[in-house]
């Protein structure tokens, strides 16, 4: 799959393609450090979700950090941190499977405003929630790294 940017990246996981004989891909979402996500469609139940896909490596830390991630996010409910329901290793790449969320982020908000400021109150309303799920996680002796 080439892009405008060039060559398609290693980490790329085309539209269509179907990961653990269940979820086929719609679009690739985003991506960060560790991983890609892309949004899914169950086969069976046509439900919509996530798969954050790890980035390929041989490097086995990576692949442990990665899985560490996966188990941090498992043990920490909280209503800012998207629920993890499995993961998969598939075409030797670790994968979570968790909740589609629709929305928006705040890169888009401020885009949306280009000689806007955001106010203090609406700044708050979107960082309070973040603050909070750190919160959780540290009571849980877990650091968020990003």
């Amino acid at each position: 799959m080439e892009t405008e940017q060039g060559p398609p990246s290693q980490d790329e996981i085309p539209p269509g393609t179907i990961i653990g004989e269940r979820y086929k891909v719609v679009k690739q979402l985003g991506q960060g450090g560790m991983g890609v996500v892309f949004q899914v469609e169950h086969a069976v139940t046509k439900r919509r979700l996530a798969i954050k896909a790890m980035r390929r490596t041989r490097d086995d830390s990576f692949r442990q950090r990665f899985l560490t991630e996966a188990r941090a996010a498992c043990a920490v409910q909280h209503p800012a941190i998207v629920p993890i329901h499995d993961v998969i290793e598939s075409d030797g790449r670790v994968l979570m499977i968790m909740d589609f969320l629709e929305g928006h982020d705040l890169y888009d908000l401020v885009q949306q405003r280009p000689n806007q400021r955001i106010h203090i109150q609406e700044a708050a309303a979107h960082l309070l929630p973040i603050v909070s799920a750190l919160g959780a996680l540290h009571s849980a002796n877990l650091v968020h790294r990003d």
